[in-house]
């Protein structure tokens, strides 16, 4: 007869890195549309 065993499955976590997630998000394009504006229109799609 086998044993089960339990495994852990999930991966630590890593820390952020501040300095590259500021680099990342420095590089992204700013939106040109309001994001209040975007979710009410992304709902109106959904709901017609």
């Amino acid at each position: 007869m086998t044993k089960a065993h339990s495994v852990d499955t999930e991966k630590p976590r890593q820390p952020i890195d501040r300095a590259r997630l500021r680099a990342l998000t420095d590089s992204l394009p700013e939106s040109q549309e309001d994001a209040g504006r975007f979710i009410r229109g992304a709902r109106e799609g959904e709901r017609y």
